[in-house]
């Protein structure tokens, strides 16, 4: 199920915001200056149907609502009569397409939001409060508050959205899949030296440096690589099992003539080349004569050895397809220094001069851009939204310029949609149509607003 349309009243006390996705393009672009709640959307989007209810008390706002593309409203409404945000209520309302209400659910006030987040959070060894509204966690010395930890922790987050979500709800949560590309955070928060001083000792050592995302993404690489050579594998067994049975059964006139099974082996040979590239397959010894000729008593076995190549190699075509892709925009990019996959190792970058560049010396920009599209390419579910909050961050002007075109790229082979919050005129480049920019009503702020900000 995809989400078709999403629009808020009074934001902060002022901004009616209501944003079409494009559902051709499924690429859309939410543009305007800072202030004007794009972040916060996106937040609310991610929130509701993650059952990650506390974004809402912090939003001044009346009426949330998402359209779903079978004409469902899924609607959250803020209780007007609440004096601040602490006793502030909301109720969470599904409606059909006829309007009529099929479901509804009610919240409660932050307080008890706060109260079932910490009986979580109590649960798991690895996290203290060492703090009011402080958690450590021992194994990666990170520091959050007590609501972040829905945020940090995807786990703690399962945990709450099963214990407080309703089962309509959470039906419908397993059909519209939503995802927040974290295109700024490389890596964990950092507790101060006093907490590493005070906690160092207690149960196990703190890292002062958890592992980049893009060395545990390397790692991912390779479980991944590892899982498609074994269907791989897999699948060769079996055809080469049954390979002399079906050489028997197969007429001898198949109707494939000499001319087009030589056209299919170098075709095929292009691609065993590609995969080898690639970093998928070792290199083959047994290279195919550019002169090659296909006698009459061997066109049986060709052709079912063709068939089966053709067979083996379609397993390995997804991951193909989104390895040259991802390989392409960082080579594009990347300047005087070279990826390769290597698919016991992962990521591998090599200098001008040849020299392996160890992952860490990656710039911030560099390892933004690697951790993203490698995300999108590798880690989400067809018809998913992505939320993209300010790509721009720590990209060269060029490298924003490519953005969409690669974006766009990467959303044809992998299927989902995704929602940009920008104000980035390079960004948006030339794809005016497929921008959402959001208006200015010229009106002051209201104390809630003014007091959010």
């Amino acid at each position: 199920m995809r989400i078709s349309k999403v629009s808020v009243k009074k934001l902060f006390g002022i901004f009616d915001h209501e944003i079409p996705l494009n559902q051709e393009s499924r690429i859309t672009i939410i543009h305007g200056p800072n202030g004007f709640g794009k972040t916060t959307l996106l937040s609310m989007i991610h929130g509701l149907f993650n059952g990650n209810f506390g974004v809402f008390y912090d939003v001044p706002f009346e009426e949330f609502c998402a359209v779903i593309c079978t004409g469902e409203r899924i609607t959250v409404v803020r209780d007007k009569s609440a004096a601040d945000s602490e006793d502030a209520r909301f109720r969470i309302i599904r409606e059909c397409d006829d309007e009529s209400v099929a479901e509804s659910y009610d919240f409660a006030n932050r307080r008890v939001y706060l109260k079932h987040i910490r009986n979580v959070a109590a649960s798991k060894s690895e996290l203290e409060q060492i703090q009011n509204d402080l958690w450590l966690n021992f194994d990666t010395g990170a520091v959050s508050t007590t609501q972040e930890l829905v945020d940090v922790y995807p786990e703690l987050q399962a945990e709450l959205h099963a214990k407080l979500t309703p089962d309509w709800l959470k039906r419908l949560c397993e059909k519209i899949h939503t995802r927040f590309a974290e295109s700024q955070r490389l890596e964990g928060r950092i507790p101060a030296a006093p907490f590493r001083n005070q906690y160092h000792n207690r149960r196990r050592p703190i890292p002062i440096m958890p592992d980049t995302n893009v060395e545990r993404l390397s790692t991912d690489l390779v479980t991944k690589i590892d899982a498609e050579l074994k269907s791989y594998a897999t699948v060769s067994q079996k055809l080469d099992s049954s390979f002399l049975k079906r050489l028997v059964e197969t007429r001898r006139d198949a109707h494939v003539s000499r001319e087009e099974l030589i056209k299919d082996l170098r075709q095929l040979e292009l691609e065993r080349l590609d995969f080898e590239g690639l970093g998928l397959l070792d290199e083959d010894e047994d290279r195919l004569d550019s002169d090659l000729v296909i006698n009459q008593d061997d066109h049986k076995a060709i052709f079912i050895h063709v068939h089966d190549r053709k067979a083996k190699y379609a397993v390995l075509d997804s991951m193909a397809k989104r390895l040259r892709k991802l390989l392409e925009i960082v080579n594009d990019r990347f300047k005087f220094k070279k990826l390769i996959v290597d698919r016991n190792v992962g990521f591998v970058f090599h200098s001008s001069s040849g020299n392996v560049i160890p992952l860490e010396r990656l710039s911030s920009g560099e390892q933004h851009e690697l951790v993203l599209f490698y995300r999108l390419l590798f880690d989400v579910k067809s018809d998913s939204l992505i939320l993209i909050d300010e790509p721009e961050i720590s990209l060269h002007v060029t490298w924003q310029r490519k953005f969409l075109n690669d974006l766009a790229d990467v959303v044809a082979l992998s299927n989902f949609d995704v929602l940009i919050a920008t104000h980035s005129p390079q960004i948006v480049h030339d794809k005016y149509e497929w921008m959402v920019d959001l208006q200015n009503p010229e009106a002051e702020l209201s104390d809630d607003a003014v007091e959010y900000a």
